[in-house]
């Protein structure tokens, strides 16, 4: 089975819901993979890296309305975001997941004057690198805190 960057979201949101960033109110991500040494800087589109930075403040949508997909809720604010690039140095046996800041990462690429992030550098930019794996099943099924067996009538009003 060809490992996709789709393959580690399950295993990202994993560790940030178990691992909430000290001092974040959230954490808004954007996970990119790579089979070489170096990751291209246009892989980050440039809406992307908007987005990345305007949640660092507050940034909301709607979630679309798309056939018959159940979707969890019509939308979503996110504030006080650690925004981070993910990036996925991917090699048979010798991947390693860098958790990027986002503006680190736009600092390297708009003054390196490269066109793309090396794995070393990655080493010296990032804020740690996480021990996380793919996931290998492909199925989908929604990732929550521990009060996945919360009922919504057992909630107090505050």
């Amino acid at each position: 089975m060809r490992i996709r960057e789709s393959s580690y979201y399950a295993s990202i949101t994993k560790h940030y819901i178990a691992n909430k960033p000290k001092g974040y109110d959230s954490v808004a991500w954007e996970a990119k993979i790579t089979r070489t040494s170096c990751l291209n800087f246009k892989c980050l589109a440039d809406h992307q890296e908007e987005k990345l930075l305007r949640a660092e403040v507050a940034y909301g949508e709607k979630i679309a309305d798309v056939g018959n997909l159940q979707k969890p809720f019509d939308g979503w604010v996110v504030y006080n975001a650690y925004s981070v690039l993910i990036a996925i140095f991917y090699k048979e046996g010798n991947t390693t997941v860098f958790e990027i800041p986002i503006r680190a990462f736009l600092k390297d690429k708009y003054q390196s004057g490269n066109k793309s992030l090396t794995r070393k550098r990655a080493v010296e930019i990032c804020s740690s690198i996480l021990d996380i794996t793919p996931n290998r099943s492909s199925h989908s099924k929604p990732l929550t805190s521990n009060n996945d067996d919360l009922n919504p009538n057992q909630l107090s009003q505050s």
